[in-house]
């Protein structure tokens, strides 16, 4: 298999990026000393900004975004993907749906202690 292909296409070089932007953040920064572990809000906002940043930089030049999006567009119209098409459209709405009951699904936690004993009034 032709793996410099891949590594040369932008597509392929926003993805890994990505991905490697959420290893690091999620893995590695918890490592660095005095550090804890990232919150998924901030990971949630620190991904939207490697992803905005990512588009900025593949659609700077005219000819990087149409080699962008010929796998997008591939898989989306070429008939020889249709399998492809197929897979997206059960793995997306089935990812959504994951994302989603992870969010609302009840655990079997201890609720939090509420009750706060108070010192006693000075004598």
């Amino acid at each position: 298999m032709n793996w410099r292909r891949y590594a040369d296409h932008p597509f392929w070089q926003a993805a890994a990026l990505l991905v490697a932007a959420y290893v690091v953040i999620v893995y590695v920064v918890p490592l660095f000393p005095g550090s804890a572990l990232v919150p998924k809000s901030v990971v949630l906002q620190y991904m939207a900004t490697v992803l905005v940043g990512v588009l900025i930089y593949v659609s700077d030049n005219e000819e990087r975004w149409i080699r962008f999006r010929e796998p997008i567009h591939a898989a989306l119209v070429e008939p020889r993907l249709r399998p492809v098409r197929a897979g997206l459209l059960v793995a997306v709405p089935a990812l959504v749906g994951l994302v989603a009951y992870g969010q609302v699904r009840t655990t079997v936690a201890a609720p939090p202690n509420l009750r706060s004993i108070h010192p006693a009034p000075p004598s």
